[in-house]
């Protein structure tokens, strides 16, 4: 189970889904299809865990969850997480690749075979 830090948890973009994205999504996950949300969106989002506990120092992952239009999703369940990034900087180019791959239209067909 993927435990979200919300105190640390920065999300990056909604991004509407194709209507064959939206047809592949379900695929990913079966356990979708009985969920209550309409999903139509990737929404990506930046997530930061201290090395340890009294650390200021954080490492940072990507996430990319399946979302309502509103933003909904569902925190434990995401399809994609990066491994973890040392600088907020990398994990920021890396959604950013992430984005402009769901806005044409690519992100499932790039990143999930």
């Amino acid at each position: 189970m993927n435990q979200i830090n919300f105190s640390d948890f920065y999300q990056k973009a909604l991004i509407p889904m194709g209507k064959n994205e939206q047809k592949r999504s379900v695929q990913i996950d079966k356990d979708w299809r009985a969920a209550p949300l309409t999903i139509t969106h990737f929404l990506i989002a930046i997530e930061g865990k201290a090395e340890t506990t009294d650390a200021e120092k954080y490492h940072w992952k990507v996430s990319i969850y399946l979302a309502d239009s509103e933003g909904s999703f569902y925190s434990e369940k995401p399809i994609y997480h990066s491994e973890y990034y040392k600088s907020i900087h990398c994990a920021f180019s890396a959604a950013r690749k992430l984005e402009e791959a769901g806005k044409a239209g690519h992100l499932l067909a790039r990143y999930f075979h």
